[in-house]
Order: structure tokens, then sequence, then C-alpha cells
């Protein structure tokens, strides 16, 4: 399983990623807001589902918060 990521806008407080599930093609959105980390999903992917997300929202929790919110990331797991 694998998620990718793009960073669409970024600010002091907040940073919106668009990604997919299983591919490159960016269909879903998601809020990451930094002093929380608190992900809220603004859109579902394609190919996603509610038990996906939230395995997908503890990994960009972790994952892109430690990595500074970079511009461009993929997470595999599995």
């Amino acid at each position: 399983m694998w998620w990718w990521l793009e960073k669409i806008e970024e600010n002091e407080d907040a940073v919106i990623y668009i990604y997919g599930v299983e591919t490159q093609k960016t269909s879903g959105k998601i809020l990451l807001t930094k002093n929380t980390n608190e992900v809220t999903r603004i859109k579902m992917a394609d190919n996603d589902n509610e038990k996906l997300y939230l395995i997908f929202a503890g990994f960009v929790r972790s994952i892109i918060a430690k990595a500074n919110y970079p511009s461009v990331r993929s997470i595999a797991i599995g």
C-alpha cells in the first residue's frame, strides 16, 4: 500500500496536500495542522476508503511533519 502526496499550499499554521492512493494521480485533499499534526480530510481520493484513510492519516502525522512538510512525498507500508 502506498500514497503519493503533493503540497499545494502552506502557511505558518497549516499545509494542504493533494494525494493519491496507489497512484500518482492526485484526487484527494488533506489539511495538516502544524502545531497539532491533526490531519483533516477535505476530499477523499479515488481508491480510498475510511479504513485506508485512518492508516494513511497516522503515517502522515508522523512522517510528513518530521520531514519538514516536503513538496512531494510518497509513503509506503506493508
